[in-house]
């Protein structure tokens, strides 16, 4: 009765050991299980991140984007250089005997753009352009004008050339105000400018004028924004007849006075050439014997430019 006992007891215990243990087992595969898919939500965030950061499709959009604003910024012009998108009222740094080109915002909107210089030498400022339709005009560096403005209109082939006096180690600022002159043709409008020293021998006063030679050409500059008068002396030896020859490359436009004892009248004509103003001053008829005197000076305040002048 006993033994029958102690064996129903044992296979009671053994029930339950079995019972716990298969229920221990099967916590611990759960476990397992949460932990596989913890496990695999994770590879799931970090594959996405991957995908965000390195994805080969998304990368080379991203760098085909890029390459074509840089394409957009830096277009290369025909003749090998890089072209300046200017915005309204762009100010732009140049440098004498370089040629820039400048992309507008808008081809067929007028704007203004400033482009600022140091001349390196006293004498003549050339600014020659192409492809641009409007006015240009010389300032100082503050803004104010010192020029009229010039109508100043080329195509695509054409340059076109304004004229100025300036002085060494000053900085001006040319205000091109327009817009392209064949938009369909070129995106851009070119400008160079070259500053020529030019060495004057004027006298800067009656007293102190330069004497001149028969067949020696004499140059001077009238500068810019300054109210400046040169002044030469010719020494008649005996009566005769007086022709003065001149050129000129300006803006605007300059006088020449020619007077002495018995002037009371003297004539001077000039033409305008693709290399400026050409023209003469003379007597209609002899003159005594004496001193006389020649005087340059600007025909107005926005007037400069350079000359040379020949005793004929």
């Amino acid at each position: 009765m006993l033994s029958t006992f102690k064996r129903g007891c044992c296979t009671l215990l053994l029930l339950l050991l079995i019972f716990t243990v298969s229920g221990g087992t099967a916590a611990f595969a759960d476990t397992a299980g949460s932990g596989a898919a913890g496990n695999a939500a994770s590879a799931a965030v970090t594959g996405d991140a991957r995908g965000t950061s390195s994805d080969p499709g998304q990368t080379a959009e991203g760098n085909d984007s890029a390459d074509s604003t840089a394409d957009e910024d830096d277009t290369i012009s025909t003749d090998g250089g890089a072209v300046l998108n200017a915005a309204d009222q762009a100010v732009i740094d140049i440098e004498p005997g370089k040629t820039v080109k400048i992309r507008p915002a808008s081809g067929d909107d007028v704007q203004k753009v400033y482009l600022t210089f140091r001349a390196s030498r006293d004498g003549l400022l050339a600014i020659s352009g192409q492809n641009f339709h409007g006015t240009v005009q010389l300032q100082k560096d503050n803004g104010k004008s010192i020029s009229d403005s010039i109508e100043y209109d080329t195509l695509n082939d054409d340059f076109e050339t304004a004229h100025f006096g300036v002085s060494k180690g000053t900085v001006y600022r040319l205000c091109f105000d327009g817009a392209l002159a064949e938009p369909e043709k070129r995106s851009y409008y070119s400008v160079k400018v070259s500053n020529t020293a030019v060495s004057s021998l004027a006298g800067t006063r009656r007293g102190n004028a330069q004497v001149m030679k028969r067949g020696k050409s004499y140059r001077g500059v009238i500068t810019a924004g300054k109210k400046e008068t040169d002044w030469y002396r010719i020494n008649l030896t005996k009566p005769q007849k007086f022709r003065l020859n001149y050129e000129a490359k300006t803006c605007g436009s300059l006088k020449i006075y020619f007077y002495g004892t018995g002037i009371r009248n003297h004539v001077s004509t000039f033409r305008r050439t693709d290399e400026g103003l050409v023209g003469k001053v003379w007597t209609g008829s002899k003159v005594a014997a004496g001193t006389y005197y020649v005087k340059v000076v600007r025909s107005g305040k926005n007037s400069s430019g350079v000359y040379t002048l020949t005793w004929i």
